[in-house]
């Protein structure tokens, strides 16, 4: 089998397999199986006591010259819902799945590349450092595996990238958002809707209140906030004593996702009257980054990508990635695209020629990294 073909074997190897958030111990046996025969060593965890998955992180290593930068490329396992029963379909150059699921590009794609990265490598003989990967869990559930990655385990790396970005090959995120999840619990009385509605205080039209009072959407190009989720009642004849609601709001500036966020209280606070009440929940889901041009990561990273012929684009991103965390621990990371497209849809996609444009420009990173040997050493 060609190179080109095993790389797409590999991906519809990958996205055939269910690896739904906190169920990735499937996923997770076969990267190994497709690791340990090169020489990885590969090993886990034990977060999964933490996160609640079937399985731990994956950690694995592929040795190398000690002398040259070492690199940490990081994918998660898990897809969301729909994502069980891929059936992937080709068409010419775009992979989709037939329809009733995600792909699973999100982050498969990650995934198939680093195997195929290091099984290129370890072919061709090149020179490089020490190359880790890290394989999360439950990324998708608010990156609660990197969260709890154990960082002793592995030694601290020069260049930190995770392979984990919508768009075709070349974009490089400098930014990603604060993120704050948002609870709410309304609590009213209860009572027959027909015969004694006036002895009822009504959590629906409260939350519902709270919703229609407070800023939605996009608030500027750097901030967003959205309620996901509301639940509550029991029939349409009674009068509901509780109601909840599930939101979030990002920013790229925190004091921007500070000032939101307060006003996301009050309109929560100013919604229970009439005998409703309110308990409120706002958690820091995940911290921000902001990461300059001039970072050795992002430099050697764009490098790697004019070298493959791929132009260059820096961006800012509206969602959040296990660079979040790794940047938050200290250690800056990059995240870069891999090709996927809609990403959480059923319709998401992903094209053959970005597969094997992301593997050239990842293997001219790999090449340019060990080439920093006396810069590092």
């Amino acid at each position: 089998m060609s190179n080109r073909g095993r790389l797409v074997s590999t991906f519809l190897e990958l996205v055939e397999i269910d690896s739904v958030s906190l169920e990735e111990k499937s996923l997770a046996r076969y990267i190994a199986t497709q690791l340990a025969p090169l020489g990885v060593d590969v090993s886990t965890d034990r977060s999964s006591e933490k996160t609640g998955s079937n399985t731990d992180n994956l950690l694995c290593s592929l040795p190398g010259d000690d002398s040259r930068p070492r690199l940490l490329f990081v994918m998660h396992m898990d897809t969301v819902e729909p994502g069980r029963g891929v059936v992937p379909v080709v068409e010419g150059d775009i992979i989709t799945s037939e329809g009733h699921t995600v792909l699973g590009a999100d982050d498969k794609a990650g995934v198939a590349l680093s195997i195929e990265l290091v099984r290129r490598v370890v072919e061709e003989g090149s020179e490089h450092g020490v190359i880790d990967l890290v394989y999360t869990v439950a990324e998708e559930k608010g990156l609660v595996g990197s969260k709890n990655l154990d960082l002793s385990r592995i030694p601290r790396p020069d260049y930190v990238y995770v392979l984990d970005a919508e768009g075709a090959p070349g974009n490089i995120v400098l930014a990603a958002p604060y993120y704050d999840a948002v609870r709410a619990v309304f609590k009213g009385r209860t009572a027959h809707a027909g015969i004694e509605p006036e002895k009822g205080a009504n959590a629906i039209r409260a939350a519902a209140e709270a919703i229609t009072s407070m800023p939605m959407g996009r608030i500027d190009p750097e901030t967003t906030s959205n309620i996901g989720t509301i639940e509550g009642g029991r029939d349409r004849n009674c009068i509901p004593d509780l109601c909840e609601i599930r939101g979030e709001a990002r920013s790229l500036d925190e004091k921007k996702l500070e000032g939101l966020v307060g006003t996301i209280r009050e309109a929560l606070a100013s919604a229970a009257t009439d005998g409703v009440g309110v308990e409120i929940e706002i958690q820091r889901g995940f911290e921000g980054f902001s990461i300059s041009r001039d970072h050795p990561a992002v430099v050697l990273a764009a490098e790697a990508l004019r070298a493959a012929g791929l132009d260059v684009v820096y961006r800012k991103a509206g969602g959040g990635s296990d660079a979040n965390v790794f940047n938050a621990m200290g250690l800056p990371a990059v995240a870069l695209s891999v090709g996927y497209r809609s990403a959480h849809a059923v319709d998401e996609r992903v094209s053959i020629s970005d597969l094997e444009r992301s593997l050239t420009y990842l293997l001219e990173l790999v090449r340019l990294a060990a080439g920093r040997r006396l810069e590092h050493g």
